[in-house]
Protein backbone atom coordinates (compact mmCIF):
# COMPACT_ATOMS: atom_id res chain seq x y z
CA UNK A 1 0.00 0.00 0.00
CA UNK A 2 1.20 3.57 -0.95
CA UNK A 3 0.36 7.12 -0.06
CA UNK A 4 -0.50 7.36 -3.48
CA UNK A 5 -2.92 4.79 -3.48
CA UNK A 6 -4.54 6.31 -0.16
CA UNK A 7 -4.55 10.17 -1.88
CA UNK A 8 -6.43 9.13 -5.09
CA UNK A 9 -8.54 6.73 -2.68
CA UNK A 10 -9.60 10.31 -0.33
CA UNK A 11 -9.75 11.99 -3.53
CA UNK A 12 -12.54 9.57 -4.64
CA UNK A 13 -14.35 10.21 -1.37
CA UNK A 14 -14.14 13.65 -1.49
CA UNK A 15 -15.65 13.98 -5.04
CA UNK A 16 -17.78 11.26 -5.06
CA UNK A 17 -16.74 10.01 -8.74
CA UNK A 18 -13.62 8.40 -10.23
CA UNK A 19 -13.78 11.13 -13.11
CA UNK A 20 -13.87 14.29 -11.01
CA UNK A 21 -11.17 12.93 -8.76
CA UNK A 22 -9.26 12.30 -12.05
CA UNK A 23 -9.83 16.00 -12.83
CA UNK A 24 -8.74 17.03 -9.43
CA UNK A 25 -5.69 14.96 -9.09
CA UNK A 26 -4.83 16.41 -13.18
CA UNK A 27 -4.55 12.34 -14.34
CA UNK A 28 -6.40 10.21 -16.57
CA UNK A 29 -9.86 8.08 -15.43
CA UNK A 30 -8.05 4.81 -15.92
CA UNK A 31 -5.02 5.89 -13.80
CA UNK A 32 -7.31 6.34 -10.93
CA UNK A 33 -9.61 3.36 -11.51
CA UNK A 34 -6.07 1.21 -12.07
CA UNK A 35 -5.13 2.59 -8.70
CA UNK A 36 -8.25 2.45 -6.72
CA UNK A 37 -8.33 -1.88 -8.11
CA UNK A 38 -4.85 -2.48 -7.22
CA UNK A 39 -5.65 -0.77 -3.85
CA UNK A 40 -8.86 -3.49 -3.13
CA UNK A 41 -6.66 -6.52 -5.20
CA UNK A 42 -4.46 -5.43 -2.30
CA UNK A 43 -6.44 -5.02 0.30
CA UNK A 44 -8.77 -8.21 -0.57
CA UNK A 45 -12.08 -6.12 -0.66
CA UNK A 46 -14.29 -4.08 -2.16
CA UNK A 47 -14.01 -0.08 -0.82
CA UNK A 48 -17.30 1.26 -3.01
CA UNK A 49 -20.48 -0.04 -4.00
CA UNK A 50 -21.00 0.58 -7.89
CA UNK A 51 -24.29 1.62 -9.09
CA UNK A 52 -26.00 3.83 -11.79
CA UNK A 53 -26.14 6.57 -8.90
CA UNK A 54 -22.22 6.77 -8.27
CA UNK A 55 -20.31 5.23 -5.61
CA UNK A 56 -20.82 4.36 -2.24
CA UNK A 57 -18.52 2.98 0.33
CA UNK A 58 -18.64 -0.24 1.83
CA UNK A 59 -18.26 -1.00 5.19
CA UNK A 60 -14.13 -2.16 4.77
CA UNK A 61 -13.93 1.16 2.70
CA UNK A 62 -15.66 2.83 5.96
CA UNK A 63 -13.01 1.75 8.23
CA UNK A 64 -10.24 2.04 5.58
CA UNK A 65 -11.69 5.69 5.30
CA UNK A 66 -11.00 6.39 9.06
CA UNK A 67 -7.56 4.69 9.23
CA UNK A 68 -6.04 6.12 5.47
CA UNK A 69 -7.24 10.17 7.02
CA UNK A 70 -5.07 9.39 10.24
CA UNK A 71 -2.20 8.46 7.70
CA UNK A 72 -2.60 11.15 5.65
CA UNK A 73 -2.92 13.46 8.24
CA UNK A 74 0.16 12.53 10.17
CA UNK A 75 2.36 12.67 6.70
CA UNK A 76 0.85 15.89 6.43
CA UNK A 77 2.18 17.13 9.65
CA UNK A 78 5.44 15.61 9.37
CA UNK A 79 6.03 17.79 5.96
CA UNK A 80 5.16 20.88 7.70
CA UNK A 81 7.31 20.09 10.99
CA UNK A 82 10.06 20.21 8.76
CA UNK A 83 9.35 23.58 6.90
CA UNK A 84 11.69 26.17 8.36
CA UNK A 85 10.14 29.30 9.49
CA UNK A 86 12.51 31.65 9.44
CA UNK A 87 11.32 34.71 10.51
CA UNK A 88 10.58 32.84 14.05
CA UNK A 89 13.96 34.44 15.04
CA UNK A 90 12.96 37.82 15.36
CA UNK A 91 11.66 38.40 18.77
CA UNK A 92 9.22 41.13 17.30
CA UNK A 93 7.86 38.62 14.56
CA UNK A 94 4.87 36.59 15.70
CA UNK A 95 3.65 33.24 13.72
CA UNK A 96 0.24 33.01 13.45
CA UNK A 97 -2.31 30.13 12.08
CA UNK A 98 -5.22 30.03 10.26
CA UNK A 99 -7.58 27.75 8.71
CA UNK A 100 -9.06 28.47 5.80
CA UNK A 101 -12.56 29.28 6.98
CA UNK A 102 -10.48 31.91 10.23
CA UNK A 103 -8.92 33.36 7.44
CA UNK A 104 -11.42 34.30 4.94
CA UNK A 105 -14.33 34.97 7.91
CA UNK A 106 -12.26 37.26 10.39
CA UNK A 107 -8.62 37.80 9.75
CA UNK A 108 -8.21 40.39 6.87
CA UNK A 109 -9.89 43.47 9.14
CA UNK A 110 -8.23 42.43 12.31
CA UNK A 111 -4.86 42.12 10.83
CA UNK A 112 -5.35 45.62 9.30
CA UNK A 113 -6.55 47.14 12.82
CA UNK A 114 -3.43 44.99 14.37
CA UNK A 115 -1.28 46.30 12.14
CA UNK A 116 -2.53 49.81 12.71
CA UNK A 117 -2.31 49.69 16.22
CA UNK A 118 1.36 48.04 16.44
CA UNK A 119 3.39 48.51 13.79
CA UNK A 120 5.75 47.43 15.61
CA UNK A 121 5.27 43.80 15.66
CA UNK A 122 5.36 41.87 12.64
CA UNK A 123 2.40 39.24 12.41
CA UNK A 124 3.61 35.93 9.81
CA UNK A 125 0.71 33.99 8.72
CA UNK A 126 0.62 30.44 8.10
CA UNK A 127 -2.30 28.29 7.19
CA UNK A 128 -3.23 24.84 8.10
CA UNK A 129 -6.36 22.49 8.76
CA UNK A 130 -7.20 21.88 12.30
CA UNK A 131 -5.21 18.67 12.15
CA UNK A 132 -2.00 19.33 11.33
CA UNK A 133 -2.13 22.46 13.52
CA UNK A 134 -2.26 20.28 16.31
CA UNK A 135 1.20 19.42 15.99
CA UNK A 136 2.45 22.68 14.97
CA UNK A 137 0.94 24.76 17.56
CA UNK A 138 2.26 22.09 20.17
CA UNK A 139 6.03 21.75 19.02
CA UNK A 140 6.54 25.43 18.68
CA UNK A 141 6.06 25.68 15.28
CA UNK A 142 3.60 28.76 15.11
CA UNK A 143 2.70 30.80 18.47
CA UNK A 144 -0.45 30.55 18.21
CA UNK A 145 -3.98 30.22 15.65
CA UNK A 146 -7.10 31.14 15.07
CA UNK A 147 -9.55 28.19 15.49
CA UNK A 148 -12.71 26.32 16.14
CA UNK A 149 -10.44 23.41 17.31
CA UNK A 150 -9.97 25.29 20.80
CA UNK A 151 -11.25 22.14 22.73
CA UNK A 152 -8.56 19.52 22.36
CA UNK A 153 -6.26 19.17 25.51
CA UNK A 154 -2.37 20.02 25.71
CA UNK A 155 -0.44 20.24 28.84
CA UNK A 156 1.79 22.58 26.08
CA UNK A 157 -0.94 24.85 24.92
CA UNK A 158 -3.66 27.20 26.36
CA UNK A 159 -6.72 28.48 24.55
CA UNK A 160 -9.62 31.44 24.36
CA UNK A 161 -12.73 31.25 22.74
CA UNK A 162 -13.74 34.34 20.84
CA UNK A 163 -17.73 33.80 19.24
CA UNK A 164 -19.72 31.05 18.41
CA UNK A 165 -20.96 30.31 14.79
CA UNK A 166 -21.90 27.44 12.67
CA UNK A 167 -21.59 25.30 9.26
CA UNK A 168 -24.49 26.42 6.95
CA UNK A 169 -25.72 24.52 3.68
CA UNK A 170 -25.59 27.69 1.24
CA UNK A 171 -27.49 28.12 -1.99
CA UNK A 172 -28.71 30.74 -4.18
CA UNK A 173 -32.27 32.46 -3.41
CA UNK A 174 -33.55 30.41 -6.39
CA UNK A 175 -32.61 27.40 -5.61
CA UNK A 176 -35.72 25.13 -4.69
CA UNK A 177 -34.12 24.24 -1.27
CA UNK A 178 -33.72 28.24 -0.06
CA UNK A 179 -36.83 28.35 1.92
CA UNK A 180 -35.90 25.45 3.90
CA UNK A 181 -35.50 26.07 8.18
CA UNK A 182 -32.89 23.43 8.09
CA UNK A 183 -31.49 20.55 6.06
CA UNK A 184 -30.00 16.99 6.49
CA UNK A 185 -27.86 15.19 4.35
CA UNK A 186 -30.66 12.88 2.61
CA UNK A 187 -31.76 16.38 1.87
CA UNK A 188 -29.25 17.46 -0.04
CA UNK A 189 -27.34 14.15 -1.31
CA UNK A 190 -28.03 14.74 -4.72
CA UNK A 191 -26.67 18.67 -4.62
CA UNK A 192 -23.50 19.61 -6.56
CA UNK A 193 -20.75 21.41 -4.17
CA UNK A 194 -18.47 23.87 -4.74
CA UNK A 195 -15.66 23.96 -1.24
CA UNK A 196 -12.60 25.70 -0.72
CA UNK A 197 -9.53 24.10 -2.14
CA UNK A 198 -8.00 22.99 1.56
CA UNK A 199 -10.16 21.82 3.66
CA UNK A 200 -12.61 23.50 5.69
CA UNK A 201 -13.17 22.97 9.34
CA UNK A 202 -14.93 19.95 10.13
CA UNK A 203 -15.55 19.32 6.73
CA UNK A 204 -15.05 15.83 7.59
CA UNK A 205 -17.66 15.99 9.87
CA UNK A 206 -20.21 17.05 7.46
CA UNK A 207 -18.14 13.93 5.19
CA UNK A 208 -18.71 11.63 8.31
CA UNK A 209 -22.62 12.40 8.18
CA UNK A 210 -22.72 11.21 4.22
CA UNK A 211 -20.90 8.17 5.09
CA UNK A 212 -22.94 7.04 8.02
CA UNK A 213 -25.89 6.76 5.33
CA UNK A 214 -23.80 5.31 2.48
CA UNK A 215 -23.57 8.33 0.29
CA UNK A 216 -20.74 10.59 -0.87
CA UNK A 217 -20.84 14.48 -1.42
CA UNK A 218 -20.94 15.26 -5.51
CA UNK A 219 -18.29 17.52 -5.14
CA UNK A 220 -17.52 18.80 -8.86
CA UNK A 221 -15.17 21.60 -7.88
CA UNK A 222 -12.80 23.18 -5.50
CA UNK A 223 -11.25 26.42 -5.43
CA UNK A 224 -8.87 28.67 -3.75
CA UNK A 225 -10.86 32.41 -4.24
CA UNK A 226 -14.08 32.42 -1.98
CA UNK A 227 -15.35 35.00 -4.22
CA UNK A 228 -15.20 32.34 -7.20
CA UNK A 229 -17.53 29.99 -4.69
CA UNK A 230 -20.29 33.03 -4.17
CA UNK A 231 -20.33 33.78 -7.85
CA UNK A 232 -21.54 29.65 -8.52
CA UNK A 233 -23.54 29.57 -5.67
CA UNK A 234 -25.21 32.78 -6.31
CA UNK A 235 -25.69 31.71 -9.44
CA UNK A 236 -27.42 28.32 -8.62
CA UNK A 237 -24.85 26.81 -10.48
CA UNK A 238 -23.64 24.65 -7.38
CA UNK A 239 -24.11 24.80 -3.66
CA UNK A 240 -21.69 25.05 -0.70
CA UNK A 241 -21.21 24.19 2.99
CA UNK A 242 -19.31 27.74 5.01
CA UNK A 243 -19.16 28.79 8.29
CA UNK A 244 -22.48 30.99 8.56
CA UNK A 245 -21.47 34.48 7.42
CA UNK A 246 -18.53 33.45 5.17
CA UNK A 247 -20.60 33.43 1.57
CA UNK A 248 -24.19 33.59 2.50
CA UNK A 249 -25.75 37.06 2.63
CA UNK A 250 -29.17 36.58 3.06
CA UNK A 251 -29.89 37.99 -0.11
CA UNK A 252 -28.47 36.59 -2.84
CA UNK A 253 -27.03 33.41 -0.88
CA UNK A 254 -29.06 31.64 1.69
CA UNK A 255 -27.05 30.04 4.51
CA UNK A 256 -29.50 27.05 6.03
CA UNK A 257 -28.67 25.53 9.24
CA UNK A 258 -28.05 21.45 9.18
CA UNK A 259 -30.44 19.17 11.20
CA UNK A 260 -28.74 18.56 13.90
CA UNK A 261 -27.10 21.87 13.91
CA UNK A 262 -22.95 21.55 13.43
CA UNK A 263 -22.32 24.34 16.04
CA UNK A 264 -18.62 26.25 15.81
CA UNK A 265 -16.86 27.57 18.55
CA UNK A 266 -14.28 29.69 17.76
CA UNK A 267 -11.00 30.62 19.39
CA UNK A 268 -7.40 31.53 19.74
CA UNK A 269 -5.34 28.38 20.63
CA UNK A 270 -1.24 29.78 21.76
CA UNK A 271 1.73 27.97 22.77
CA UNK A 272 2.87 29.27 25.89
CA UNK A 273 6.13 28.99 25.86
CA UNK A 274 5.36 32.11 23.44
CA UNK A 275 4.41 33.42 26.78
CA UNK A 276 7.99 34.76 27.12
CA UNK A 277 7.79 36.80 24.47
CA UNK A 278 6.55 40.25 25.37
CA UNK A 279 5.56 41.41 21.64
CA UNK A 280 3.12 37.99 21.75
CA UNK A 281 1.53 39.10 24.87
CA UNK A 282 0.76 42.35 23.71
CA UNK A 283 -0.75 40.98 20.40
CA UNK A 284 -2.48 37.92 22.94
CA UNK A 285 -4.24 40.71 24.60
CA UNK A 286 -5.40 42.64 21.50
CA UNK A 287 -7.12 39.62 19.97
CA UNK A 288 -8.95 39.02 23.83
CA UNK A 289 -10.15 42.48 23.66
CA UNK A 290 -11.18 42.64 19.56
CA UNK A 291 -14.27 42.81 18.95
CA UNK A 292 -15.26 40.09 16.66
CA UNK A 293 -18.73 40.35 16.50
CA UNK A 294 -19.29 42.27 12.74
CA UNK A 295 -17.39 39.56 11.28
CA UNK A 296 -19.80 36.82 11.13
CA UNK A 297 -19.70 35.73 14.28
CA UNK A 298 -23.73 35.09 15.68
CA UNK A 299 -22.81 35.34 19.11
CA UNK A 300 -19.89 36.93 21.68
CA UNK A 301 -19.38 34.60 24.08
CA UNK A 302 -19.02 35.68 27.76
CA UNK A 303 -15.55 36.32 28.66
Amino acid sequence: MTLLQMQYFKAICQFGSITRAANYLFVTRPAVSRVLKGLEEELGVSLFYRSTNGLALTEEGKIFYDSCMDILNRVETLEKRMQKFQAKNSDNNIIVGLTPATGVLIFPTFYKRFCEAHPEIKLSVVEFNNVRAREMLSEGYMDAIFTSDIDWDNEKCESYPLFTAELVFCVSKDHPLAGKKSVTVEDIANERFIYLDKNMQRENEVLDRYIAKGLLPRIILRTTQVEVIKQIVGGCLACTVQIKGTVDDGKNIIGIPFEPNIPIKIGIKWNIASEINESFNTFLDYVKNFDFSPFGAEKVLNK
